[in-house]
């Protein structure tokens, strides 16, 4: 197959912005690829290998776009400082 087909599939580079819904309350941030990259510290191309293996979510597409919601990127944070913690959930 072809390596690289996924790897400039989502990768527009457009920069997106918090907007605030009528009630005032902030709709779900939507991150591009390099924001993700950025926040794990990772290159692009890891960030596409990593919703291959299943250890980030697949994005959501937003006309031509790919998008991750900023909850799911949260919970994969989360999920990671978990691991870190030995599985402990501070719930004892």
């Amino acid at each position: 197959g072809r390596e690289q087909s996924h790897l400039s599939r989502c990768n527009d580079g457009k920069q997106m912005t918090t907007q605030v819904a009528a009630g005032g309350q902030p709709f779900d941030r939507m991150l591009s690829v390099k924001e993700v990259a950025e926040v794990f510290s990772i290159s692009v191309r890891e960030v596409w290998r990593k919703v291959d293996r299943g250890d980030l979510p697949r994005p959501v597409k937003v006309g031509r776009l790919c998008r991750w919601l900023g909850t799911e990127i949260q919970k994969v944070i989360e999920r990671l400082k978990q691991q870190r913690d030995g599985g402990k959930g501070g719930g004892q």
